[in-house]
C-alpha cells in the first residue's frame, strides 16, 4: 500500500512538474503571454499584435489604444505601461491607421530609419504620398519625402481613365510611369506622371 501511494505522489508530482514545463512562462518572465494579453486588453488595447519578451522578464507589443496604435509593455509585476523602449509601429498598424484617415488602394509601405512609414494610396480621388510618423499620425507626405506612385496604383489610375489591357509598365528617370494599354478601341501609348495625371500617347 505504501509503495501505491508513493508511486501516486510520484505521478502527480510529475504531471505538475511537465505541466509547468509546457505552459510555463519564459525563462526570466514571471508571466505568461496569455496572462499579459489579458492584462493589456484590460488596459484598453485592441487589435494586440505579436508579443516579445526581453531577457528582464517583460511583455513587448503593439496595440490600438486611445484611438491609435500605441507601443506598449507588460512589466514583470504584470503592470500596463506605454514601451518607454520602443516608438515605431508595425506595418500592420501603419496600414490600418491609412484605412482609417480615408486611404484606399494603398500601396507598399517602407519604413525609414526613424521608424515612420511611407506609401501611395488613393486619398480625395488622386493617388497621395502618405506618411505615418511613430506616434500613428497620418500625413500627406512633407516636401521632398516620397512622392512616387507605386506600379499597383499606376495600374488603378489607368484602369479608372478608361484603359484595359494594360501591358507592362516601367518608370522612367523622371519618375513617371510608362506603358500600353487598350482604350477607345485601340492600343495607345500611356504615361502616368507622379502627380497621377494619365497622358495619352506620350
Amino acid at each position: 500500500m505504501r509503495i501505491l501511494v508513493a508511486l501516486a505522489a510520484l505521478s502527480i508530482s510529475g504531471g505538475a512538474i511537465a505541466s509547468a514545463q509546457t505552459s510555463g512562462p519564459p525563462p526570466g518572465t514571471s508571466i505568461t503571454e496569455a496572462h499579459a494579453r489579458s492584462i493589456l486588453t484590460d488596459a484598453g488595447c485592441t487589435q494586440i499584435g505579436n508579443l516579445s519578451a526581453d531577457n528582464k522578464g517583460a511583455w513587448h507589443t503593439t496595440c490600438w489604444k486611445g484611438g491609435q496604435p500605441t507601443a506598449m509593455m507588460v512589466d514583470p509585476s504584470g503592470n500596463a505601461m506605454p514601451d518607454p523602449g520602443t516608438s515605431g509601429l508595425t506595418e500592420a498598424h501603419a496600414r490600418s491607421a491609412l484605412t482609417d484617415a480615408g486611404c484606399t488602394q494603398i500601396g507598399n509601405l517602407s519604413a525609414d530609419t526613424r521608424g515612420n512609414w511611407h506609401t501611395t494610396c488613393w486619398k480625395g480621388g488622386q493617388p497621395t504620398a502618405m506618411m505615418v510618423d511613430q506616434s500613428g499620425k497620418v500625413s500627406a507626405e512633407p516636401e521632398g519625402g516620397l512622392s512616387e506612385i507605386s506600379e499597383a496604383s499606376a495600374r488603378s489610375i489607368l484602369t479608372d481613365s478608361g484603359c484595359t489591357q494594360i501591358g507592362n509598365l516601367s518608370r522612367d528617370q523622371r519618375g513617371m510611369w510608362r506603358g500600353t494599354c487598350w482604350k477607345g478601341g485601340e492600343p495607345k501609348q500611356v504615361a502616368i506622371d507622379q502627380s497621377g495625371t494619365v497622358k495619352i500617347g506620350e
